[in-house]
Parts: C-alpha cells; structure tokens; sequence
C-alpha cells in the first residue's frame, strides 16, 4: 500500500540496552520531570488482571542499582541512550 510504513524489527526498541527515561512526576506540566538513568525497560504490567486504561497500565523499569520501579505509560516523556547529552531547549508557545 502506497505511504503506508512497514513495521520491521528496526522499528521495536531494544529492551535489552540501557536508556535515560523520563518521566512526569504529575499531570500538570509544572510537576517537573525525573530521570532514571542507564535503566532498562522491562516490560509492561497492570495493576489487576484484564484491566484496562491509563490508571492500570504501567512500565516496569530496572534501574542502574537492579532494583525495579512501576510507572503510568503516559508519564514516559522521552527515552534516549544512556549517557545521551541532551540538546533541546525549553521554550514557551506563544499564546
């Protein structure tokens, strides 16, 4: 099918390299964000069997020091290779 693109396995992530992941610490933009560096995805997880929706959807996340921490799929902003520098910048949307 024309402009339609095709899902290989370049398209998946690789859950066994290390990533920076970022995370909302809330719902409003103002919460901040916090970092778990060179952490590894680990899968997904839901909090009970069957469930579905944002309040039962999870990643679950390996840190650096091996143990394990649950968050919301929609609080991932962005993942990079670990040790990535950053070079975006903050800005202000003009209202």
């Amino acid at each position: 099918m024309p402009g339609r693109v095709e899902v290989t396995d370049a398209n998946v992530v690789d859950i066994g390299r290390r990533y920076d992941i970022y995370v909302a610490q809330g719902v409003s933009r103002d919460s901040g964000t916090v970092v778990f560096r060179n952490a590894f995805f680990r899968g997904e997880k839901a909090l009970e069997k069957g469930g579905h929706g944002v309040f039962n959807d999870f990643v679950e996340i390996e840190q650096s020091d091996g143990s394990a921490v649950l968050v919301r799929k929609y609080a991932l902003i962005w993942f990079c290779e670990a040790g990535t520098k950053l070079t975006c910048e903050s800005f202000t949307p003009a209202e």
